[in-house]
This record gives structure tokens, sequence and C-alpha cells, in this order.
């Protein structure tokens, strides 16, 4: 993100999703949400998921259009499909999600981590060389790139995705801590000495601490 942007951290539920519709144009212009698709149901006479990752997802890219609209957004499935395979013949359900969304002219970008499964990782990847969206990056603290092997870690991740710095935004979770004043400022000083919030002629990585959901 090349401007300061509010990042809220939003389930795709009907509630969120109806209030992000009733805004504004001049308040969405200073919003980038992360949506973060909400999990399968249960279904409890069966003892399994109601529904499969990629039934799940269907129609969501389109939903997430519609209360968006065409402006720029994160997307986070990983309490769907964390370390899913994706169903026999299908696209990935991070594909379905980003690829009906782009029908509609809005830009999903994928949220990665170094803790997602090389499938998903693949995916995020193709979807960066079909449209050059690039990726968001969703760091837990224990993943929070200062020293090795950490650093290491986001390394590692960034070639397999084929992704420079240029083409990540960094996410900084602090989770359930996301209140604690202590928490923050904590936050400050790691950013600065995050070994790849410059790096030779790129810009440097656009950062933003989450806000929760």
């Amino acid at each position: 993100m090349e401007r300061a942007s509010y990042l809220p951290i939003l389930l795709t539920k009907r509630g969120e999703l109806s209030a992000l519709a009733d805004l504004t144009p001049e308040t969405k212009v200073m919003l980038t949400p992360l949506f973060v698709v909400h999990p399968i149901d249960w279904d409890w006479e069966t003892g399994a998921p109601s529904k499969s990752p990629t039934d799940h997802v269907s129609g969501l890219g389109k939903k997430l259009a519609g209360c968006w609209g065409g402006g720029r957004a994160f997307i986070d499935p990983v309490l769907v499909i964390d370390e899913a395979e994706p169903d026999g013949g299908y696209s990935h359900p991070l594909s379905t999600i980003v690829g009906e969304a782009a029908a509609e002219g809005t830009q999903l970008v994928p949220v990665v981590s170094p803790a997602r499964g090389p499938r998903y990782t693949a995916a995020a990847a193709a979807l960066h060389h079909d449209t050059g969206a690039g990726v968001c990056v969703r760091l837990s603290p224990r993943h929070w790139p200062i020293d090795p092997p950490r650093s290491q870690q986001l390394d590692e991740l960034l070639a397999a995705l084929q992704v420079g710095p240029k083409d990540a935004d960094l996410v900084l979770d602090l989770g359930e801590e996301v209140h604690s004043e202590l928490a923050r400022d904590l936050v400050r000083p790691r950013f600065r000495r995050c070994p790849m919030r410059t790096r030779g002629d790129h810009s440097p990585w656009p950062v933003e601490p989450s806000r929760g959901t």
C-alpha cells in the first residue's frame, strides 16, 4: 500500500459485509480490508463439514466484490483451506474466490504465511504470476522476521512465491493482544529492525499492524 490505510480484519459473514457495503465511497478509500473466509458449518449428524472448501467459497468472490466495490483488498481463507487439498479437477478454492472477484472488477490479493502448506503457497504464486497483484504476508508474533531463523523463513517463502518485497504487503498480526498498548509499542521497534523493510533498489515494504476482527 502506497498510502496510509486502515486495515480491518473482517470475517466474511453477513453482518460484516452488510456494514462494509453501507460505507460511503469517501470512507472506503481510507480502508484496505483483509477478508477472512468464515469457517464451514459442521454437520453433527455426519460428523464432518457440511460442505467441501470449493462449495463453501463458491460465489464468495462475487459477494465480496458486491459489498466492497472495485477497490483492492486482501483475502485469507486460512480457517477453511489451510492445509486442504483442492477438490479433484477443480481450481484451488483460493483461485475461485480471486477469479470471481476479478470478474466483477475487484482485486483480491492472497494472504500468505510461512505456516501455510505448499499447495496453498503454489496457488498464491500462480495468482501473482497471472495477475501481478502481489501477495499479503500475514505474520503472527512467532513469525515476525527479526532474527534468524525467522527471517530465513520469510526469505524462503518469498522465494517460493517468486515475489519480491516491493510486491508484498506485510501485516504484523498482534492476535488477541491487538488492544494492548504494550503490544502496539513493541511493533514499532520490531518493524524498524525488519531486515527487508528496504532492500537494494526496492521501495520500503508497506506494513500495517493488524487491527483485529
